[in-house]
């Protein structure tokens, strides 16, 4: 790793100072430095007979004045002898100036210089300086000291950050997006006085390689046998995209018609060769990723390995697409491999996607922690490249799913944290890759995900310099990302999880070992803490002191409590009383159903406050204690940067409309929403609280379109442990 990355912004200051003017290096950043650093009566000393001392300053070393003479010059050195910019020639130069004298601003006499400075805001190699060492140790002996750009930008860091932010409209906008990236939004959602910090308590997560069913072939085995396959024959075409020449002259056509205007065509084919042929392409990935790990290769080595398997996948991604396989071989569809079959997959550190040139699509569970990757891979971008600039988007707050929507934000975004550019200048940079866009929760867009997902495919075919990588949810089924590296974020694994509770608990190792002894002894819940957000909620409920659940429902109904009443306690504070808890409860229900039908996720505070009027309206207010307000104050709803509220963790809106849903049970409404995407999370917290779904599967079974919705219904009732299971 380069050197220069272990600091923080260190590669753009450098990037920023060096843009700078000798003058205006010398009094933004130079002065202002020196007096930071301790010295006084610094003194502008340019002038014709001053033979290039810039700068005099005084400082105190064991209680005696030192003068000190500075000079500053905009000098890219190279290692040749010979030239102006070599460093022989500028230490010859200091030789002679050194002997000069200067006025001292003390007495204002002038005396030859104790101490000389000479500083350049370019960086030097080892090579430029061991080509003039032995002069370089002369100078230190005549105590001249050189101050290379990154030595320069090691101290302006330390003692003045806030210089190189005025002196830069790019850096104030690194700094300021991180400053904001840093602090972790949901800390009063978990009842904590402190903000938690991105550093403190992040965990580096694994992700699988590539689309998780097509590397997961290599576990599975077909038989070699033919089979009869009903094709489209538009679908026999696709199939044959993803042939060699040998199998392709296998399939043999046997009969055709013409059905619904299209050419249906049966073939014989056996797909055991070309499954063959896929693991062995698999196997051979796995092995460069293997090889990649171990050997600490160099990121143009990982974006060949990327490049070739997209590449691959792109080429045989046509099989995900023709539903007649997946009825057949069910191994070919992606759903079928997203738990099955993933602990056999390798896994690669998170802490790579940086650097990878093609778009990545990162998905995960609800809590996976998405979010929190995409925040760390923003922060670890502004803070160490010089280069790129990243901006973070939320998905939700596009005004429309638009190539013209997607730009707009972008642009905002800038301009939110000091960086105000032209729409021109955003996209001739971003045209040169200036830019790294973070797009997080594709699924949080409702039912435009699909046209916006279309979009951003767009948009990066448009801008191919533009590193872009996109967060999701796996319960959308989407099509294969063509030319992107597809990629699945893996659950804590015990060593991740033991880190992250280390963590949260670097200052209450008591706290630590009971949580840990906890989850030892409750093995249903510990499997639930490997999501981030699972583990947080644990995290904050023992921090808490509160009774720990044994149910993810019963985890989240605790979170409520939590910040509902025991926050309080948590603050020595009286807790709020239990009935004004459920009033408060069922307010916070309808206002989650009343977002998530907008499928939204964010909402005006009128609207809240006019719900409470309507379920109110003639109660009995003396109870309403609590303003609306408080709710923010409590961490339950989350002012976000619209102005609109919010429940921040879009799992925690999903836990309330679920709970609405098992409290006014309207089965007809559940029935349709049964196959949306937007309500698979909330639809199992609903089966979980209900727990019998009996009239849910009645109802099922007698409507026309229960054999498309069978599945899911089965997938719900597994979360109803008190469901006849004779019922499906």
């Amino acid at each position: 790793m380069d050197k220069n990355l272990q600091i923080p912004y260190k590669n753009a200051t450098i990037e920023a100072i060096t843009k700078l003017t000798e003058k205006k290096l010398q009094s933004g950043i130079v002065e202002p430095l020196l007096r930071n650093m301790g010295f006084t009566h610094v003194r502008d000393n340019s002038g014709r007979y001053e033979h290039g001392k810039d700068l005099v300053a005084i400082k105190t070393e064991w209680g005696k004045p030192k003068l000190y003479a500075i000079q500053i010059k905009k000098i890219k050195f190279t290692a040749k002898h010979a030239g102006n910019n070599a460093l022989n020639s500028i230490v010859s130069q200091l030789r002679q100036t050194m002997l000069e004298p200067v006025i001292d601003p003390l007495t204002n006499l002038r005396r030859k210089p104790d101490r000389g400075v000479f500083i350049t805001p370019y960086a030097m190699t080892s090579e430029i300086l061991e080509s003039a060492i032995a002069q370089v140790r002369e100078l230190e002996h005549r105590d001249i000291t050189i101050i290379e750009g990154s030595n320069l930008v090691d101290q302006v860091l330390i003692y003045i950050p806030e210089a190189v932010m005025h002196a830069s409209s790019e850096l104030q906008y690194r700094m300021h997006l991180v400053r904001s990236i840093e602090k972790i939004p949901e800390s009063s959602a978990f009842g904590l006085k402190e903000n938690l910090s991105l550093s403190n308590i992040y965990v580096n997560l694994s992700m699988t390689y590539g689309i998780s069913s097509l590397f997961a072939l290599s576990n599975i085995e077909a038989n070699n046998e033919m089979k009869l396959l009903p094709l489209y024959k538009d679908e026999l075409e696709l199939l044959k995209t993803c042939l060699t020449k040998r199998i392709r002259e296998k399939i043999e056509e046997l009969k055709s018609w013409r059905r619904r205007r299209h050419n249906v065509l049966i073939i014989k084919f056996n797909i055991k060769p070309l499954l063959d042929a896929i693991n062995n392409k698999v196997e051979f990935f796995k092995l460069r990723v293997s090889n990649f790990l171990k050997l600490n290769q160099s990121k143009q080595e990982l974006n060949l390995i990327v490049n070739d398997s997209v590449r691959y996948i792109t080429n045989i991604s046509p099989l995900l697409e023709i539903t007649v396989l997946h009825r057949i071989w069910p191994f070919l569809n992606p759903v079928y491999h997203s738990r099955k079959y993933l602990n056999n997959i390798p896994t690669i550190p998170s802490n790579y996607l940086h650097e990878i040139e093609k778009p990545v699509l990162v998905v995960g569970e609800p809590g996976a922690g998405k979010t929190t990757l995409l925040r760390r891979i923003c922060k670890k971008v502004a803070e160490s490249s010089s280069s790129t600039i990243p901006i973070f988007i939320h998905l939700v707050r596009l005004r429309e799913a638009s190539e013209e929507s997607l730009i707009l934000e972008c642009i905002e975004q800038l301009a939110s944290y000091g960086n105000e550019i032209t729409k021109e200048s955003f996209l001739k940079d971003i045209d040169q890759g200036k830019y790294h866009i973070l797009l997080d929760g594709l699924d949080e867009s409702g039912s435009f995900v699909v046209k916006l997902y279309n979009v951003i495919q767009i948009f990066s075919k448009h801008y191919p310099k533009c590193k872009i990588i996109v967060s999701c949810r796996d319960t959308l089924d989407l099509s294969v990302w063509k030319n992107a590296l597809n990629v699945t974020l893996r659950k804590f694994t015990d060593s991740q999880l033991n880190d992250f509770i280390n963590n949260w608990f670097q200052a209450e190792p008591t706290n630590c070992d009971k949580l840990k002894k906890w989850l030892k002894d409750n093995i249903r819940m510990k499997n639930s803490a490997r999501t981030p957000v699972i583990a947080a909620l644990l995290c904050s409920l023992q921090q808490a002191q509160s009774d720990m659940p044994t149910t993810e429902v019963e985890l989240y109904e605790k979170r409520f409590y939590l910040l509902l009443g025991k926050w309080e306690q948590a603050k020595d504070i009286p807790p709020l009383p239990r009935h004004l808890q459920e009033h408060f409860l069922h307010l916070l229900m309808e206002f989650a159903h009343n977002m998530h039908k907008k499928e939204s996720r964010e909402e005006d505070f009128n609207e809240l406050s006019n719900m409470y009027n309507r379920l109110y309206r003639g109660g009995p207010k003396e109870n309403i204690t609590i303003p609306l307000i408080d709710l923010i104050h409590r961490g339950i709803l989350f002012k976000e940067p619209t102005g609109k509220l919010s429940f921040g963790h879009l799992t925690y809106q999903e836990f309330l409309v679920g709970r609405w849903l098992a409290a006014n049970n309207p089965i007809p409404y559940i029935w349709r929403k049964l196959s949306d995407p937007w309500w698979k999370k909330s639809l199992e917290f609903y089966a979980g609280i209900k727990q019998d779904l009996t009239g849910l599967v009645k109802f099922g079974l007698s409507r026309s379109d229960s054999s498309i919705k069978i599945d899911i219904l089965k997938s719900l009732v597994s979360f109803a442990q008190l469901t006849s299971p004779r019922l499906l």
